[in-house]
Parts: structure tokens; C-alpha cells; sequence
């Protein structure tokens, strides 16, 4: 009888808190995690059209593995979607934590550390790809702003140093319209 109140409390607590959080406007959704596997499958999609070997793994600071050339590379892949007639500026928050995560896993396992932004841009119907190393973003302060907790990258057509960070030599880009 013991483990069926507990289950049958722990029900009840996660209802009545869905419906707290449905009166505050939150509706409980996998939409987040759907959207950070599309970014996943969309990168292993562009990494296997550049002749990448890919494994995708479930570990703490990569999504993904790929190989070229006898070069491993331990990926991370972080996706943002800009809703239709969205205000918000084309910039992204990378957090440092996220990166030495990132970092461990590579140096664990003695591969190059590498982050990819996946941003899918609605009213412009477009989808584009950011493939840069972390060494690159610590080191290039032309494109990658320090802030409080990591590093802001923003990626309208010219960022706020006036560059263009789709021509950039430290930026793999791609674009899908």
C-alpha cells in the first residue's frame, strides 16, 4: 500500500502543478527537446554531405562525434528558432559552462571541441548553421562578445563590430532557404 500512495500522490502532484502552470500561461510541451533533436539531425545532415563519419551521442557537452581525415571532433549543437514577426535581436548567448563541458568531454576522449548553432529564422524561412571551434570563440572577440556567463555571438548580417560572420575563416557556415 506504501508504494501505491506515493505513486498515487506523485500523480496528483503532477497534475495539480500542470494545472498551476497552465493558469500562469505555461503549457508542459517536448517542444524544446524536438527542436534540439531537429538541430541535431539537421548538423549530422550537413557534416555527412562534407564526407563526416558521425555518431551521435548522449553525454554531458556533445550531441554528436564525427571524424574526417583522421581528425575526431566531439559537437556540440544548440538550436534557437525565431518565432513569425519576431522582435528579438539575431544574437545568441554561448555559456561558458556549456563550453567546459564541452571542453572535458573533448580533452577526455583527445578531440577537438566544436560548437554548432542551428538557427531556423521563420519569417525568413530559412535555417543556417554555425560550425566553429571553442578555442575560435574564446580567442576571436571580434565575433564572439564576453559576457557575464559566457560569450554572445550575434549573427545579423554584420554583427555589432560591423563584421560579417558568415564570411568569417573561424565560421563554418551553411544556409538552407
Amino acid at each position: 500500500y506504501f508504494l501505491y500512495y506515493i505513486i498515487f500522490y506523485a500523480m496528483r502532484w503532477r497534475k495539480v502543478c500542470a494545472m498551476n502552470l497552465s493558469k500562469a500561461g505555461y503549457v508542459p510541451t517536448r517542444a524544446p527537446k524536438q527542436l534540439g533533436d531537429f538541430g541535431e539531425f539537421f548538423v549530422n545532415f550537413i557534416l555527412n554531405q562534407k564526407e563526416y563519419e558521425i555518431a551521435h551521442v548522449d553525454h554531458v557537452g556533445a550531441d554528436l562525434i564525427a571524424e574526417k581525415s583522421g581528425a575526431i571532433y566531439a559537437i556540440s549543437v544548440k538550436t534557437r528558432k525565431f518565432k513569425k514577426d519576431s522582435k528579438e535581436s539575431r544574437m545568441y548567448t554561448i555559456e561558458q559552462g556549456h563550453l567546459d563541458n564541452l571542453k572535458y568531454f573533448a580533452e577526455k576522449f583527445k578531440m577537438v571541441a566544436v560548437l554548432v548553432i542551428v538557427i531556423a529564422i521563420e519569417d525568413e524561412k530559412k535555417l543556417e548553421a554555425f560550425i566553429v571551434k571553442v578555442k575560435d570563440i574564446e580567442k576571436q572577440k571580434d565575433l564572439f562578445s564576453k559576457v557575464k556567463n559566457g560569450y554572445s555571438f550575434n549573427f545579423g548580417v554584420k554583427n555589432r563590430k560591423g563584421i560579417d560572420v558568415r564570411n568569417s575563416v573561424y565560421i563554418d557556415y551553411t544556409l538552407f532557404k
